[in-house]
């Protein structure tokens, strides 16, 4: 009877006295029952036993055989029996499984010895065992769920934990993957991937144990059952760290290059772009394939590029030209220097070609460090799983997997034996077989790497071939068991790390920067032959520090400081320093840029670092810098408005009168490039609009006059705004500069001057002015007027018969005479009264003004007024007054003379109301007698007739006898006289009482709310001052010249309440000339006058 179906009869009671180890699982696995022995066997008590799972509780008692036959016997639901090795106790262990109705019962029994008819299975057993450890990678085999049945001794080796420490446990929480929750949350995800029947490759850092970090790549293959469902998971982890290690190596190689890096097929296309042109050109290296890279090239370069490139294809020649390469975030474009060079091998075939991109266009802030770029000639992951085959004792190969033979696409009769020989690659089948022959003659496992034929392609692919010896109990050997490991790729990626230091090294003789290399310990041991050719120095005499007599003096200790700080902190370095060329002994100016690389301990092992000549750049930016300068004292000392913009029209500067006029920042405008039309007039702003378009669109030069608001002041002011493009070496516009000049004042004259121009005009084309234009003496031009006026004719005009100085009479000359001397002096002649002699010799009284032409000083253009009229009127006028005068000053004496007598004869009567009344009547009289004797001296004054009396005259006792009479007369004003004048002068002395009695009399009559009227007397050697000032109504500004004119008077309502026919000043003006002296006067309007008057003195008297 066997033992599943004694199982099954086991009572409940009956369990617990079993010799061997009883469990009872439930459908989830859980441990719900285990006898005495159970926990005898797994040193575990009951309480902590159940509950847990069978294959965490019991770890030493798991193998992938048991748990196919968990799986097997909770699917079929039938008793079940299956023998295992256990990987811990290596103890033969047989199962019985049998289903309850508490889940499934486990009996587990330990046999010293397996039974005769077992000796196969053992023996399978054994060679699965030998199998898994005969694997270079460290194999897993886990559940579906993730959970640890099998593992092999590589991956506890390198945690040093035992197998019953893993066991049972998911594979995502050893020691290895928990370390890091992203690299087991990608374990988790692949699990879940390969449970699905995926087979997952990827790579990962591990860290077996806090001491170990390894680079792995994880293969996750899924086994099968016979209804091809999903049974375990073989999770395969191969030791990469050394390939990575040289690739992060290459890597920095790369990286230490400061420039753009390309490599192109033999045929030309592109197939790798470092991260830097990448970022630089917001291309990726995908997009940049075959011919893709031309799209990043400026559209007027790319013909040109392409001809160039194809060119160097053909020829095999180094390619080196200038292009103009597009920044993917900007759109800007910059000029780059791109140079290539083939890489052959020995029989001289190109293998590929490695270009750099080095930035030429602001070489002043060019950066020359290589960023981290992803390697080219990157090492394919290995991906394939392991041939398994196996062998008699004479080698003869019995049996092998499927991949096996899907590899060599071959029959089973074409591959047992040594038919695998065949397919042994005839350069390596001696050797191979050598070592083989050996291995089966000592026993001993061996190791050898050899290529084998693809039975598909007839391709060679390297392996890495094991195989170890199965023995029986004697030691005698009964079976090979071995693995082909693909080591295909690795051999590439060695090959390809060896091709990769020697593109290293064609980089550094290609790249246009001095290169160099330095220990850990900072002595530099590399140079390239561009460094020696610069020195003129051999590398013993560079070696170490010997470089360093080649900085300049001066930047030497800041150079070396640079350099320490680098070493002793580990991070990257720039200095910019001069050093000497060693055949000419000229410093130049160079950027250094040095990188550290590290092991995978984090230590430095070595420097790679560059120097870039930016001499040029270096000179460029001091010319820059003082042009910038320059440009920005400009553009803040003009009297204009200043800005610039990009070649996109925002604005980048505004000088500080621009600010100032506009209320405006420079922030304000910077982010619409149409913000501007703001400040214009909205009737400008469409014509600016479409103009500033027109240039953008064209790049033609921007001029407008438009009308601009002042910011403070919300007023508009005329501008000429005018801007230009500036353009870069390759002509494309960089910005625009402009200016805006204020022309308001022109806009102002030349309306002014249109105005005038009209007047001018209509002056020229009037018939009441004449105008003329005279050269000399001569007349050269003239208007009808002026030709009617004075009798000529054109004709008389271009024979040059109109002469002023013959049309001027005798009497006249002298005055004429006198005007044109200030004409000469003053470019102009103020108008004056003259007589024309007419052609037919009549006389023509004018007014005569002119003035000098401003571009051509030799003419003048001369106004002409006839004057006829005016002066026949004021000689009617005069001789009214001259004969009203004589006619009224008679009759007036006679009722003067006869009122007197009738007065003092009514007194003498006592008729002394009547005489009162009378004598009322002597005021008017009085008054009217002043009149006409004003009018008798104005007429007189106009005749010339005038007659003075020359006299010596105590002018201090003249005026207070004037101020003392005037007293007498006025009631309501007093009459204050200060200073004196001790002075004697000669002339009239009534008609100087009659200057003085004229201003006190209009001080008081002019000031009716004052209460006083003031007389300052002052005196020097050489003349006497007169000062009348009054408390009155005052003058306004533009009358006070007038009010020497004759019959003039102010026209003010308070003034003309006043009665006066305006002759006194004229009188006592003229009166004051004839003295040789001045009057003026000084007066605010509701403040009152003060009239000056200023008397020579003549020193003889």
């Amino acid at each position: 009877m066997s033992n599943a179906k004694q199982n099954k009869r086991v009572a409940p009671a009956s369990r617990e006295t079993l010799p061997d180890a009883f469990f009872v699982v439930d459908d989830t696995e859980a441990i719900v029952y285990a006898n005495a022995s159970a926990q005898t066997l797994t040193g575990t008590p009951r309480e902590e036993l159940c509950g847990t799972s069978l294959w965490s509780g019991a770890p030493h008692l798991v193998s992938p055989s048991l748990y196919q036959a968990v799986q097997k016997a909770k699917q079929t639901r039938e008793p079940s029996e299956v023998e295992y090795v256990s990987p811990a106790t290596h103890r033969w262990l047989h199962v019985s499984l049998s289903p309850t109705d508490e889940g499934l019962a486990l009996l587990f029994q330990e046999q010293l010895e397996p039974l005769p008819l077992q000796d196969a299975l053992s023996r399978n057993e054994q060679m699965y065992r030998d199998l898994l450890e005969s694997f270079a990678d460290g194999v897993t085999i886990v559940t579906p769920e993730g959970l640890v049945l099998d593992i092999n001794q590589r991956p506890l080796t390198d945690a040093h934990l035992r197998r019953e420490e893993v066991v049972g446990k998911p594979l995502t929480d050893l020691p290895a993957w928990s370390s890091d929750p992203v690299v087991q949350e990608h374990l988790r995800a692949a699990i879940a991937r390969a449970a699905r029947g995926e087979t997952v490759r990827f790579e990962a850092k591990i860290h077996p144990r806090p001491d170990l970090s390894l680079d792995i790549l994880m293969t996750i293959t899924a086994h099968r059952d016979a209804s091809q469902q999903v049974e375990y998971l073989i999770c395969a982890g191969r030791d990469i760290t050394e390939r990575k290690h040289a690739e992060d190596e290459l890597r920095t190689l790369v990286a230490a290059i400061p420039q753009h890096v390309w490599m192109n097929r033999p045929d030309g296309s592109r197939d790798y772009c470092n991260r830097r042109w990448c970022d630089y050109t917001g291309m990726t290296s995908e997009q940049a394939q075959g011919d893709g890279w031309l799209q990043a090239i400026h559209p007027d370069d790319q013909q040109r590029i392409l001809e160039m490139w194809q060119r160097a294809v053909q020829t095999c020649m180094p390619y080196e030209v200038e292009l103009r390469l597009r920044q993917g975030t900007s759109g800007e474009y910059r000029w780059f220097l791109a140079q290539a060079m083939p890489h052959k091998d020995d029989q001289g075939t190109i293998l590929k070609w490695f270009g750099t991109n080095t930035d030429i266009d602001e070489q002043k802030r060019a950066e020359q460090r290589i960023k981290a770029s992803r390697e080219n000639l990157r090492v394919l992951a290995e991906t394939v799983p392991q041939l398994v085959w196996s062998t008699g004792p004479d080698g003869l190969t019995q049996d092998w997997n499927q991949r096996y033979a899907d590899y060599f696409q071959a029959t089973p009769e074409q591959l047992r034996g040594y038919g695998w020989r065949q397919f042994l690659d005839p350069e390596e089948y001696d050797h191979v077989c050598t070592v083989r022959d050996r291995s089966l003659e000592t026993g001993e496992p061996y190791a050898i790497e050899y290529r084998l034929k693809e039975g598909k392609t007839g391709s060679y692919r390297w392996f890495l071939a094991r195989a170890m010896p199965v023995r029986d109990d004697v030691g005698q050997i009964v079976k090979w068991f071995g693995t082909c490991t693909d080591i295909e790729d690795q051999k590439r990626a060695e090959q390809q790390l060896k091709t990769s230091e020697a593109n290293w090294r064609v980089l550094a003789e290609t790249v246009p920067q001095l290169v160099w290399t330095t220990r850990a310990d900072g002595l530099s041991d590399y140079f390239n032959q561009r460094f020696c050719d610069y020195t003129h120095a051999t590398w013993e005499q560079l070696y170490g520090y010997g470089w360093s007599q080649f900085v300049h003096p001066e930047d030497y200790e800041h150079t070396l400081a640079a350099r320490t700080h680098a070493f002793r902190t580990g991070t990257p370095h720039e200095v910019a320093y001069r050093f000497r060329e060693g055949q000419t002994g000229r410093y130049r100016w160079f950027l250094a840029r040095a990188m550290p690389v590290r092991d995978e301990t984090g230590q430095i092992v070595k420097w790679f670092g560059t120097a870039t000549d930016i001499d040029e750049q270096k000179r460029a930016e001091q010319k820059i810098k003082e042009s910038e300068e320059n440009l920005r004292v400009l553009a803040e000392t003009v009297p204009q408005l200043v800005w610039s913009t990009g070649p996109d029209g925002l604005h980048e500067y505004t000088n500080q009168r621009w600010r100032d006029y506009t209320g405006l920042t420079p922030e304000q405008v910077q982010s619409n490039r149409w913000a501007h039309l703001q400040l214009i007039h909205p009737d400008d702003r469409e014509g600016t609009r479409a103009l500033w378009q027109h240039a953008h669109d064209t790049g033609a030069m921007y001029e407008r006059e438009e009308r601009l608001r002042n910011g403070q002041t919300g007023a508009y002011r005329w501008f000429l705004v005018r801007a230009i493009p500036v353009r870069d070496e390759a002509g494309q516009i960089v910005k625009w500069i402009g200016t805006g000049t204020d022309i308001e004042d022109q806009k102002r004259i030349e309306e002014a001057l249109r105005q005038s121009q009209e007047r001018a005009s209509t002056l020229m084309n009037s018939n009441i002015i004449g105008t003329n234009i005279a050269e000399g003496e001569q007349i050269v031009d003239a208007n009808d007027t002026f030709l009617r006026m004075t009798g000529y004719t054109r004709e008389d005009l271009r024979a040059g018969r109109i002469n002023w100085m013959r049309m001027t009479p005798p009497e006249f000359l002298a005055r004429t005479q006198q005007a044109h001397e200030e004409l000469a002096t003053q470019q102009s002649m103020p108008p004056y009264e003259k007589e024309y002699m007419c052609k037919d010799g009549s006389r023509l009284p004018v007014l005569v003004g002119r003035v000098v032409l401003e571009h051509h000083p030799s003419q003048a253009i001369g106004f002409v007024l006839d004057n006829s009229a005016r002066k026949e009127l004021e000689q009617r006028k005069d001789d009214f007054i001259s004969m009203a005068s004589h006619e009224l000053r008679n009759p007036l004496a006679a009722v003067k003379m006869q009122t007197q007598l009738v007065r003092k004869r009514l007194e003498r009567q006592s008729h002394h109301e009547a005489a009162t009344a009378l004598s009322r009547v002597e005021g008017p009289v009085k008054q009217l007698e002043r009149l006409i004797g004003e009018l008798l001296d104005v007429s007189k004054i106009q005749a010339g007739r005038l007659e003075y009396v020359r006299e010596t005259v105590d002018l201090d006792a003249l005026l207070h006898e004037v101020a003392d009479t005037m007293q007498q007369l006025s009631t309501t004003h007093t009459i204050v006289v200060r200073g004196a004048a001790p002075r004697l002068l000669v002339g009239d002395k009534d008609r100087l009482g009659q200057v003085f009695t004229n201003l006190i009399s209009n001080a008081i009559k002019y000031s009716p709310g004052a209460e006083t009227v003031e007389m300052d007397l002052s005196a020097s050697e050489e003349r006497v001052t007169v000062r009348v000032h009054d408390h009155g109504l005052g003058i306004p500004r533009e009358q006070r010249d007038k009010i020497f004119e004759r019959f003039y008077r102010a026209t003010g309502p308070k003034q003309k309440a006043i009665p006066g026919l305006g002759m006194g000043l004229y009188i006592v003006t003229e009166i004051v000339k004839r003295h040789e002296g001045t009057i003026t006067v000084d007066s605010e309007v509701g403040k009152g006058s003060t009239f000056t008057v200023t008397l020579p003195l003549n020193r003889d008297t």
